[in-house]
């Protein structure tokens, strides 16, 4: 149902209330924020939040591209499973050898995998 304004810049609803429209929030919110946008900063918070955004995602960015070198999170154990496999005949042996019994370091790692996608989502 999209409504316009009454003359005075007010939504009549199915309330007795009128609110202005001013009142209304309006305003966006990112998916996964918790902080939401008023979309217009003035004076020197705005160029203090442009200054802790960008160091804030360059921190985030060399945070992540460290942790991936290390070995840490998701995509890095997933590639770890894939490789315990191997290749060609070599990983149709493996999948074989799973029938009868799992390899410790391989548990350990499906184990984390679940905890990312578990804790991560």
């Amino acid at each position: 149902m999209n409504r316009q304004p009454d003359s005075d810049g007010y939504h009549s609803g199915s309330s007795l209330a009128l609110t202005p429209l001013a009142a209304l929030d309006v305003s966006p919110r990112l998916p996964g924020s918790l902080i939401q946008s008023t979309g217009v900063i003035y004076g020197p918070g705005r160029t203090l939040n442009e200054i802790y955004s960008a160091l804030g995602a360059t921190a985030e960015k060399h945070a992540n591209r460290a942790a991936h070198n290390l070995g840490l999170g998701p995509a890095a154990v997933a590639e770890r499973i894939r490789i315990s496999f191997g290749d060609g005949g070599q990983r149709e042996l493996a999948l074989n050898e799973l029938l009868h019994t799992v390899p410790r370091k391989l548990e350990k790692e499906c184990g984390k995998l679940v905890h990312y996608a578990l804790h991560c989502s």
